[in-house]
């Protein structure tokens, strides 16, 4: 009994020395991902990178030379180094002037949401996405629907409608009729008249 009652506040004790040094491992955590932050945000800019630079500019003089899969490929390069957004642009930029609008959209949406502070290109950007997104063709429509069968609909035929052999059934039953009430009015016109003297 006298064990247990020791027990605890040694447990107790030794839980608020370790409280100091656990906040204090936690703030250097916390400052350590504030620098990485810091890193990534600054690695995150081409021309802070010198083999980003050089695949960057490549891929300028190409694209003004007219070589564009190579200025493409010389971009993506690039951006495989440094993540900088306006890489993705430039690449969106590539894939529009070789008549891929559909590929370029991606890179456009990906600049425009960036959190790159550039008024003007982010326009530019949005500017062209808009052309992208009309040059696109219109939307194929989606093909008709089956039937729970899995058969495409059909037209049905005329004689598998209801109302065709209700009227066929109308039409015969009315001839029927008509051909008995002509038979009976055509044979009393032909009998001779009958008539009755009274006993002779």
């Amino acid at each position: 009994m006298h064990r247990k009652g020791l027990l605890l506040p040694l447990t107790f004790g030794c839980l608020l020395r370790l409280a100091p040094a656990q906040a204090q491992a936690q703030a250097q955590v916390q400052a350590q991902d504030r620098a990485q932050d810091r890193a990534a945000s600054v690695s995150r800019n081409c021309v802070d990178n010198p083999a980003c630079l050089a695949l960057f500019e490549q891929a300028q003089q190409q694209s003004r030379a007219g070589q564009l899969a190579e200025a493409l490929r010389s971009y993506s390069l690039a951006y495989q180094v440094t993540p900088d957004p306006r890489l993705s642009f430039s690449m969106g930029r590539v894939l529009q002037k070789q008549g891929r609008p559909a590929d370029a959209l991606p890179h456009y949406r990906q600049f425009i949401e960036s959190d790159v502070e550039d008024a003007e290109q982010k326009a530019t950007a949005r500017s062209y996405l808009a052309q992208c997104e009309a040059a696109l063709p219109p939307p194929v429509p989606p093909p008709p629907a089956l039937s729970p069968a899995g058969v495409m609909p059909a037209t049905v035929p005329v004689y598998r409608r209801w109302w065709f052999w209700t009227i066929l059934g109308t039409a015969a039953a009315a001839g029927i009729a008509g051909g008995i009430a002509g038979g009976v009015i055509a044979e009393q016109n032909r009998l001779p008249a009958l008539t009755f003297r009274p006993f002779e």
